[in-house]
């Protein structure tokens, strides 16, 4: 934690992606599959395991072409291809995406995560979260206070990563040069790809990494160089 800490203390800035880089996914959508089998039965019908994966698969899409509106998008083409209303799919979205995972993504806090926020703060860092999500309930579910949360659907920002605006958005607000700004992120795509273009450095999140780009193995650990 200490080596870590060091090297994130030469950035004034920090920003943290949220899904998969402040908690293990896995766990989480494995339980989330388990009560929407269970949900599906209990209806008869799949329609909501359908609209979800259909909205999964647009905001995915929508990231890759860096579509603006992308949220209203990925709705609509979720209600088309579900034959439910967009406010149908909304709800379920709202429900199944943002508020029954929050006790499992609790649970499934990467260990490190709450000291390493501290310590950053205690030291005079600015530290962000920056998702592609609405991530403020997830953020105080996992316990955590940064100085600024800020999602691709708030409407300052309107497009997912790997489009850089998020990042030079919290570069904007914090005053902070790009130089002076750091992104852990758990994609090299999204979260990489965001970072280069904003000028700001990355660091990846995860068991392991391309070469040539720097990794934390986990947030007990000093970050490494891939050769």
């Amino acid at each position: 934690m200490s080596d870590l800490l060091d090297h994130l203390l030469q950035y004034r800035l920090v920003v943290f992606d949220v899904d998969g880089t402040l908690y293990d996914q896995r766990p989480v959508r494995r339980g989330m599959l388990w009560h929407l089998l269970l949900g599906a039965l209990r209806e008869g019908s799949p329609r909501t395991i359908l609209a979800l994966r259909a909205y999964r698969h647009a905001k995915e899409e929508l990231a890759a072409q860096e579509a603006f509106g992308h949220e209203a998008t990925a709705r609509r083409r979720a209600a088309k291809a579900s034959g439910l209303s967009e406010e149908t799919v909304g709800g379920l979205v709202e429900e199944w995406m943002r508020e029954r995972p929050l006790p499992l993504v609790a649970r499934a806090r990467f260990p490190g995560v709450v000291e390493l926020f501290e310590g950053l703060r205690r030291a005079g860092r600015l530290v962000a979260v920056l998702s592609d999500h609405p991530a403020k309930a997830k953020v105080d579910t996992l316990g955590l206070r940064p100085d600024l949360v800020v999602a691709a659907t708030d409407a300052a920002v309107d497009v997912q990563k790997p489009h850089p605006k998020g990042l030079e958005w919290i570069l904007g607000e914090t005053g902070c040069r790009p130089g002076e700004a750091v992104l852990v992120g758990d994609r090299v795509d999204r979260d990489g790809g965001a970072a280069e273009r904003a000028g700001v450095a990355f660091l990846l999140r995860g068991p392991a990494a391309p070469p040539g780009v720097l990794h934390l193995p986990s947030y007990l650990s000093a970050p490494e160089q891939v050769a």
